[in-house]
């Protein structure tokens, strides 16, 4: 009878082992997964946020454009109304 209780015993033993390792194996795999999971969140807030830098480059680089091409229309016109001026003192 002791023998019996001791194999009783070994069997528990065995299925509680396989039990615990089944959960750790599930629990590893779950970590893994919600890792994986994380990384894939972070990699598309950084490409959100790489995409809205590179958008404000582009807005960046053409306001200072309209800005240059303001300054040379503005240029071109002082030059109109000055050679209007000349032309017209040379005149008189």
């Amino acid at each position: 009878e002791l023998d019996s209780v001791s194999f009783s015993r070994a069997g528990l033993a065995a299925q509680e082992r396989y039990e615990l390792d089944v959960f750790e194996q599930l629990a590893q795999e779950s970590l893994v997964i919600h890792s994986e999971a994380l990384s894939q969140v972070e990699d598309a807030d950084f490409a959100e946020e790489a995409a809205k830098l590179a958008s404000s480059q582009v807005l960046a680089a053409g306001a200072m454009a309209a800005l240059v091409k303001s300054g040379e229309i503005h240029l071109e016109q002082v030059e109109a109304l000055l050679e209007g001026v000349e032309e017209q003192q040379a005149a008189e």
